[in-house]
Formats: C-alpha cells, structure tokens, sequence
C-alpha cells in the first residue's frame, strides 16, 4: 500500500478531520452561498439538524394570529427585556411584527416590515419564518390590488412550506392560494387545493383555516345554507384554539349568510359579537364591515334610523383605512337607504363617489347593485333617461350573475371531483407498486403464491373499474347540473338558448310554425322585499310546477333568469301560442297564496313572438317576445302581449 494512502487512512480512523471541517463551515455560515447549499440539501430531501427556536416567539406566533393587540404588548415586553439577541431571534420577533400587522389589515407595515427583512431571511435560510413573510406579503400585495406580486408571493410560500417538510404548513399555504384564486373567480383549482389540504392537516388551527376556507368558497358561488353551515363548523374550531381572530371571521360570514337568507333577527348577534372581538383585536377593517352588514339587516326589518346610524358608523371608520371596495359598498348601501327616506340628491353624491371605483369592479353582484341603487335615485329626481340606462345596465349584470353563480358551482364541483380522482389515482398507484412487490418476493419464495398475486391484480382491476364507473356517473351528474336550474328544476337560460336554436332551425326545415312565449313574475321584488327571498323562493317554486304541468308534449320551458321563464313552442301559430299563453297565465293567477304568510296572489305578463321568414335565429324571437313582455307590464301587468300589434293579439286569443 503506497504510504500516503496509508496516512490518510489513519487520519480518517482517528477521526481528526472533523474539527478542520467544522472550522470551514463555520467560516461559510451566514453567507449567501451557505444559503443556497442548505436550500439544496432540503430540496434533495436530506434531514438536517432541528434548529433551537424560542418557545416564547413560537407562542406569540400563535397570540398574533388570535389576539393581535395582546401580542404586541407582550412581544414590546419581551423585546425590552432582551439583551443583544442574535440575528434568528432578531428576524423571528420581526416575523412576530409582521403577523400582527397582518392580523389587523396593515397593508403598509407589512410590506415595510418585508423590505427591511428580505434578504437576511434568505441569508438564515430558515423555510418555515420566509413561508411565514411570504404568507403576510401575499395578504399585502392582495389589498393592494398587486395582484402579480400577490401570486408570486403565494407561489414562494407555497414552495417555502413544502421545503419544511410540515404538512400543517403546506396545507396552510394551499388555503392561503385558494382565498386568491377564489377572488380571482378560478373556482375549479380553488376548489381542488382546500379539498388537497383537507387531506393533509392535522394541527387544531390549520383545520379551522381549512374549515373556513370552504365557507368563503360557498360564499363565493352563491350557497348561503352551506357558508352558514360551514361557517358554525369553523367557528367551533377557532373557538377549540382560542383564535379570536377566526373567531370574529366566522362570526362574521354566518351572520352575513344569516342575512342573504332572510333571517334578520337571527343575524344581529353573530354580527354585533363578531364586532365586538374585531374591536377587541384591533382589526377596524373586520369592525367596519361587521357594522356595514348590520345596516342591511336592520333595513331588512325595516328599521332605518338604526340602519343609517349603522352605516354612517361603518363610513367613518373606513374613510382612514386603504378599502376602496368596502367604502364604495357602505356608500351604495346608505344610497338605497336614503332614496327609500325620499333623500335622493344625497344619495346620487354618494353614488357618484363610489362610481369610479365600481366600475372597474369585476364582481357581478356588487355592479348589479350599484346599476339598481343608482337607477332609483335618479327616477326620484326625475331623470328618467338616465334611470332607464342604468336599469338596464342592471338586468344585464343581473343576467349574467345568474350564469356566473352556476357556472362557479360547477367549477367548484369539478375541482373537487379532480382531486377525489387524483386522490384516488395516487392511492391506486402506491396499492398497486405495494402489490406488485410483495407478489414478486413472494413468488421469488414460492411459485405456489402466484395465485395470491393474481387475486391482488383482480382486486385491483376492480377497484379502478369501480373507480372509472363511479367518476362517469359524477360526471353525467354534473352534465346534467349544467342544463338545469338548481331551484326549480327547469332548464338553465344557456340550455333554453341552445335548445331554443336547434328547435327554430328544425320547425324551418320542416315548414312548420314556432312560437316564444316570455313571461315575468309580477312585482317579484316587492314579494322579496316584504316577504324575504326564501319565500320568494317558494313562490317560484310553485310558479314553475304550475307552468309546466299546462303545456303540451313536445314544449320547452326554462328560467331564463331571476323570475323571468322562457317557453318554446313548436309547431304553434298565432292563435295556438295565444291560447296557450293565457291558459299559463290563468294556471298561475288560481295558485293558491300558502307560499307565505298573508301572502296575496301571483299573477305573470307574458310576450308573445312568432317565428317568421325574417325571424329566423332564435335570440331575435327572445328579443321580440322580450319586448312584447314589457309592453303587457306597460298595460298594467297580468296579461299577454304579442309582439307585431296588440290588436292581433286581442283577436288571435
């Protein structure tokens, strides 16, 4: 053996390179290189050493996200009486700050707070305090309106968090990407990632934040039984941890699905308990919004002094904060309120501050709102140009928003389905490689095993048959969710429209007559208004059954949106639409009035269109029958117009 081998072969026996290697190291620590290698090595999947962390800092974490004053004044506390702490102590009281300014919406601090600390955080090296930043950056960037810098932030926690190893963490920064993806209108990845972090969490907080995470996602879409159901769940967990924040949260959005399903009196204590810990934890943009929610609840018991006392509140306290969105919401809501006391010159000031910011909003519901509080100030102030434009800006937004809530659900559904089914696919997969080594090193023992190996393949081929079936009938469920309206179990307004074009095209090649029928609940929204939208709901409910069961075999009927139905009829002229038009009008105005308490009776108007030579799309009928529509609401409702002449149309019936 040359002797320089064996030297170097007694030096490794004896151990004495580890001192000289140690001394390297500690020369590399703390430099940006050493960063990048011990990113490498986490990446690679090599276990390091646990780090010594501050159990003190570890539980204000935990205060910050609960109980964000407290913490601050605990933390001030304990940094008083800290003497020279070392650079991770110094970065982990800094994340502290960062999770407490975001607890209590401090947009600006927060990103400041990211600017001074960046870089050293990246020099430490530690995964789980960046996921931390990033996770209170994205929130930043987020009220901001930076949507680019947000993702980009969410897609770094997101990666920071899988670096840790820590499946509570991951699961939390996929809740963290969902709530943008949601405010993005992307329901079906949405969807997906709380449905992917349901089946990774396993700490108390992280599955209330999961729990929460899908009451926002059926807020979302449009399903208040399920955000209020959701939402109690989450405050059950919130409460388990003593997470005041979530607490408030949760409070907040089921008072909020309280109150969108008429159930007023029911909402006020959620709400007024979910300010209270808003004030309590200094989050004045959670109280603001709390206090906006109980105005709309005390108009809908007819309450206004409290509603506007309510409001003016919830304005003066947003006017400070950096909330665009939320401020022009309590001007737009004081507006309605105000053209209902006869103030609407006050109204149309606040209508015009909120305008520039609604505009650009994306968020069909809140435009529908503004079109609608906007066109009745300014028919009470008698410009009626005007007030015409803006209602039709706001059945048109209406419209859509009925397509957008449906189109959301199954987005929704679909991305839950997608990650049932990869969820599956994994769990075949690691049963299948698990199965296929046993039955080779069994049958490497015996060849007498073989038969055990083939009954493991069957069960398998099973499973995946059972699988495959099973995810067929989701989707044909699902095919059919998209042609059908989900309250009365009509077709959908995009099903009638498609149908509607294949039935013209086909009573024209045959030669044969088609006719349109529109029709229109009468005063429906005072029924909402005076009634409330579940009995509203009811009224529908049996408006539909009625129209249906009086039409011919062969006919089509369909909600086109809100209280309006769309009935296609072919092979019907004139006179034949006209008396089957009035025998739908009659079906409704002889329903009995049980759909609610002193309720009086339902009556519909109705448009008549015929399809002609020069009539030959379908969306001309609509439009047609549309405006024949109006004209039967112009002469007093409760009737049938056609659309060429109300003469023909008193003689066709």
């Amino acid at each position: 053996m040359p002797s320089w081998l064996a030297a170097a072969l007694q030096i490794a026996r004896s151990r004495a390179w580890i001192p000289a290697c140690l001394a390297c190291s500690a020369c590399l620590v703390g430099t940006p290189a050493w960063a990048n290698h011990i990113e490498s090595i986490r990446e690679a999947g090599v276990p390091l050493a646990p780090v010594k962390v501050d159990q003190r800092l570890l539980d204000l974490e935990q205060l910050a996200v609960h109980q964000p004053a407290l913490a601050q004044r605990k933390l001030d506390a304990l940094v008083q009486g800290e003497t020279a702490p070392d650079e991770r102590t110094q970065l982990h009281v800094e994340v502290v700050r960062l999770l407490i300014a975001d607890a209590q919406n401090r947009a600006d601090d927060v990103l400041a707070i990211c600017e001074r600390i960046d870089a050293r955080l990246r020099t430490l090296g530690d995964p789980r305090l960046s996921m931390l930043m990033n996770r209170t950056r994205s929130g930043a960037y987020y009220i901001l309106g930076h949507l680019d810098e947000d993702w980009d932030a969410l897609e770094e926690e997101l990666r920071q968090a899988k670096l840790t190893g820590d499946d509570d963490l991951v699961a939390q920064a996929m809740v963290d990407r969902a709530g943008t993806l949601m405010k993005r209108n992307d329901f079906e990845p949405a969807a997906a990632a709380i449905a992917d972090a349901e089946r990774r969490v396993h700490g108390g907080q992280e599955t209330a934040e999961v729990a929460f995470s899908n009451a926002i996602l059926a807020r979302y879409i449009g399903d208040w039984i399920q955000t209020y159901n959701a939402a109690q769940l989450a405050l059950e967990k919130f409460t388990a941890v003593d997470d005041h924040t979530g607490q408030a949260d949760s409070l907040f959005v089921a008072g909020q699905a309280l109150q969108e399903l008429g159930r007023g009196n029911e909402a006020i204590q959620p709400l007024t308990q979910a300010g209270k810990i808003y004030q309590e934890v200094g989050d004045k943009v959670g109280e603001a919004r709390a206090l906006r929610i109980l105005g709309l609840v005390h108009v809908s018991l007819d309450e206004p002094a409290i509603a506007l006392d309510l409001n003016a509140r919830a304005i003066a306290m947003l006017l400070p904060l950096h909330q665009p969105y939320i401020l022009a919401d309590a001007r737009i809501d004081r507006a309605a309120l105000l053209v209902s006391r006869g103030r609407a010159n006050e109204a149309l000031a606040l209508i015009e501050l909120a305008r520039p910011v609604l505009q650009q909003e994306e968020d069909l519901s809140r435009r529908s709102h503004f079109h609608e509080t906007a066109a009745a100030a300014l028919a009470a102030l008698g410009q009626f140009k005007a007030a015409y434009g803006e209602m039709l800006r706001f059945y048109e937004n209406d419209h859509l928003r009925t397509e957008q809530l449906v189109a959301h659900q199954l987005a929704a559904q679909r991305g839950r389905l997608e990650s049932q089914r990869l969820s599956r696919e994994n769990s075949l997969l690691r049963a299948q490689t698990t199965s296929g080594e046993l039955a080779l090193e069994e049958a490497n023992r015996a060849s007498r095993l073989q038969g055990i190996a083939l009954a493991l393949g069957g069960v398998v081929v099973l499973v995946v048959s059972f699988a495959l079936w099973r995810q067929r009938a989701l989707l044909q469920h699902i095919a059919r969710m998209a042609e059908t309206d989900s309250l009365t179990g009509m077709l959908n307004r995009r099903h009638v429209l498609e149908l509607g074009q294949r039935m013209v095209q086909r009573c024209r090649r045959d030669d044969k007559p088609c006719a349109m029928l529109m029709l229109d609940v009468d005063h429906f929204k005072e029924i909402n208004d005076k009634y409330g939208h579940i009995a509203g709901d009811r009224a529908l409910r049996a408006i539909a059954s009625a129209l249906h069961a009086c039409l011919r075999p062969g006919d089509q009927i369909g909600r086109y949106g809100g209280e309006e139905f769309a009935v296609i009829l072919p092979g019907a002229d004139a006179r034949e639409a006209g008396v089957i038009a009035e025998r739908l009008r009659t079906a409704v105005e002889t329903l009995p009035a049980d759909w609610a308490q002193g309720a009086p009776r339902l009556t519909v108007s109705g448009g008549i269109a015929i399809a002609t030579n020069e009539i030959d799309d379908f969306t001309q009928l609509l439009s047609h029958a549309d405006r024949a529509l109006y004209r039967a609401k112009d002469a007093g409702r409760n009737r049938m117009e056609y659309h060429s002449d109300p003469q023909e149309a008193l003689a066709a019936v």
